[in-house]
């Protein structure tokens, strides 16, 4: 197995295609939307080894999220210098996202 990392910049091509759940409103949520989270602004949505996070540009610490009724999408488009998606190849992730990998050489 191989380890494979997709920045938030990279995956801007995804944006809106890979949907994980709904927001406290009923609004569709998917991996690289920026959300509301308990009253704090800018958390992606993330992926993890098969688990969906809400993770803060620079910052160490995620919350892992089973559903999204404390979150509200939020109508911005954000990117950042980070890691959005973090998986093993063997992930089913890995076959959807692998157009945006760059191969080692």
């Amino acid at each position: 197995m191989k380890k494979f990392k997709i920045s938030i910049i990279d995956f801007m091509l995804e944006n809106g295609k890979h949907e994980v759940g709904t927001d406290k409103n009923g609004t569709k949520v998917c991996l690289g939307d920026m959300v509301e989270y308990n009253g704090e602004k800018n958390w992606f949505v993330a992926y993890r080894y098969g688990t969906v996070m809400l993770k803060q540009v620079g910052m160490i610490a995620m919350i892992g999220l089973k559903d999204f009724s404390n979150v509200e999408k939020l109508n911005v488009f954000g990117a950042g210098n980070d890691w959005l998606i973090i998986a093993e190849n063997n992930d089913p992730m890995f076959d959807k996202l692998k157009h945006l990998i760059e191969e080692e050489a």
